[in-house]
């Protein structure tokens, strides 16, 4: 039966809180069997989390995503957990069958700073750029001018160039 099992992942989730806006997480299911796979979803918390889709068939060896999705939240939720239950095509009209489990911990991560509806978002976006180099120094207007024209002199020679080698001079 461990062969008959969907490979799930990731094993936890972890959202911002609290938060004014819906937050979406995906999880992967591989069905790594040569059997088809139905699966189904049990949450939880179902008033704060929503999951689509809450059941299905995953194809042998294929997969397919969920989506976790979470309401805003101002307060605190406890964690809570996913379960993805799933069961062979074959073996889903014995009732006697027992259904495999994987379960997904889900829980808020308040470590980030807090986004309320009062508060500017912009302060929290804004943030020193990546830079290879060293970004406090900007190019001037002659660097750009200089370029411009160095790429002007390389085509002009080899237009030149070309003339001079046909022979085709007016």
């Amino acid at each position: 039966m461990a062969g008959d099992q969907l490979i799930v992942s990731p094993l936890n989730l972890s959202f911002l809180a609290p938060i004014s806006h819906f937050q979406k997480r995906m999880i992967t299911m591989i069905n790594a069997s040569d059997e088809d796979v139905f699966f189904r979803i049990q949450i939880d918390n179902d008033t704060d989390y929503s999951v689509s889709p809450m059941k299905g068939k995953v194809k042998a060896f294929d997969s397919t995503e969920l989506t976790v999705t979470l309401e805003p939240v101002i307060k605190d939720i406890p964690e809570c957990f996913l379960t993805v239950r799933s069961i062979p095509v074959k073996k889903f009209a014995n009732i006697e069958e027992e259904w495999n489990s994987t379960i997904v911990k889900m829980g808020l991560n308040s470590k980030i700073p807090f986004l309320l509806e009062d508060e500017p978002i912009k302060m929290y976006l804004q943030s020193k750029p990546n830079c290879s180099k060293d970004c406090s120094k900007k190019s001037s207007w002659l660097t750009g001018v200089l370029f411009a024209l160095g790429i002007l002199g390389l085509i002009m020679s080899a237009y030149f160039s070309f003339i001079l080698k046909s022979k085709l001079i007016f």
